[in-house]
């Protein structure tokens, strides 16, 4: 949506970025100590904790547990159930959420800010590198997570089906999101264009005005935690899977040793906006410039490389039979986008992006 509007938004990690973040407003809502605070209290709150020395590290570390846990059960009984049970329930929160802040006053504002289009953003490149990010992050593109997960599924698994749900789904739901956050930013007086800690700054206040708001709060922030675990978990078993099946060894083992090494490369970020906060990678800091550096050019670029490896590498039949997409002039549609268009368009955007660094 910020492609479409121009304007900052949400970013398009939030669930990733702010891992350690929901987990630490979990505990605060159980405990509590979340509720004590109100209006300009929250984000008192919210910077008090990012740029406190330890807690963000015990969070993230605790995170990452939960990670290994999940992943060392392996696919059907780690990753499954936990995405089966408790994904659905953060989405009817969500949703509730919404009904709740359309009805507060002012949310007409918060609607036109996420609906009413800035025309003149189309022409901006670092608006079309932000989209992609957003898509590529959200949508797993680029990171091997589909090849990964591909690998486990049975052969009369239907590609195109679930290729339209995932992305309508995707769509969906982040517009659902924005219709619980923006509504209530402008309810509140909130600066729209504060970013990803909106969540963290504008929902407490939201809780606070329901009818049973803080146990809908320690809810929402326990599911928030489990969508990003979920996140974490895909992350993690590509690298795992690799493990397991070119090195031959236990997914257990793999499991915690890339575990590890994962929590000594995040500390860097944990540590942004306390220890290191005066480190900056050009206008960001480290955890800004590894999220931007990451999803606006990593991940396009390896979409990129797996477009034209897909485009160029299989044969017609190969590719039209792999991707069951019928009548066959559809299918051969198909193939020419990934072979010219996607890398050409994907290569303009980026060499545009680039000239801005």
């Amino acid at each position: 949506m910020e492609a479409f509007h121009g304007r900052s938004e949400i970013a398009p990690q939030t669930i990733e970025r702010s891992r350690h973040w929901a987990l630490k407003y979990f505990a605060g809502a159980s405990l509590g100590m979340l509720w004590e605070q109100a209006g300009d209290g929250y984000g008192r709150y919210f910077q008090t904790f990012i740029s406190h020395t330890g807690e963000p590290i015990i969070c993230q570390a605790a995170m990452l547990l939960a990670t290994v846990v999940v992943v060392a059960g392996g696919v059907r009984k780690g990753i499954e159930t936990l995405n089966r049970w408790l994904m659905p329930l953060l989405a009817l929160i969500v949703i509730g959420l919404a009904g709740f802040a359309l009805t507060l006053t002012g949310a007409g504002g918060g609607v036109r800010f996420l609906f009413s289009p800035d025309w003149s953003a189309i022409s901006r490149a670092e608006v079309h590198a932000a989209a992609l990010g957003q898509a590529f992050f959200s949508l797993g593109i680029g990171m091997a997570v589909f090849l990964t997960y591909a690998s486990y599924m049975p052969r009369n698994f239907r590609l195109p089906r679930s290729a339209v749900a995932i992305a309508s789904g995707d769509a969906g739901f982040a517009i659902i999101a924005g219709l619980a956050i923006f509504p209530a930013v402008f309810s509140f007086g909130i600066d729209p264009t504060s970013g990803a800690e909106l969540a963290f700054i504008t929902l407490p206040q939201m809780f606070l005005q329901m009818p049973g708001g803080a146990i809908v709060g320690a809810a929402f922030f326990f599911l928030l935690s489990a969508a990003a675990l979920t996140s974490m978990v895909s992350l993690l078993e590509v690298p795992v899977a690799m493990a397991v099946q070119r090195l031959t060894i236990g997914r257990r083992w793999a499991t915690t040793v890339l575990g590890i090494l994962v929590l000594v490369l995040g500390l860097p970020s944990a540590m942004s906006f306390g220890l290191l906060a005066d480190i900056q990678i050009g206008r960001h800091g480290i955890l800004d410039a590894t999220d931007a550096f990451v999803s606006n050019y990593l991940l396009p670029i390896g979409g990129m490389l797996v477009a034209l490896a897909v485009g160029w590498r299989l044969s017609v039949s190969e590719a039209i039979a792999e991707s069951e997409l019928l009548p066959r002039w559809l299918g051969l549609s198909w193939l020419w986008l990934l072979r010219l268009f996607v890398p050409l368009t994907l290569a303009t955007i980026l060499l545009r992006s680039a000239s801005l660094l």
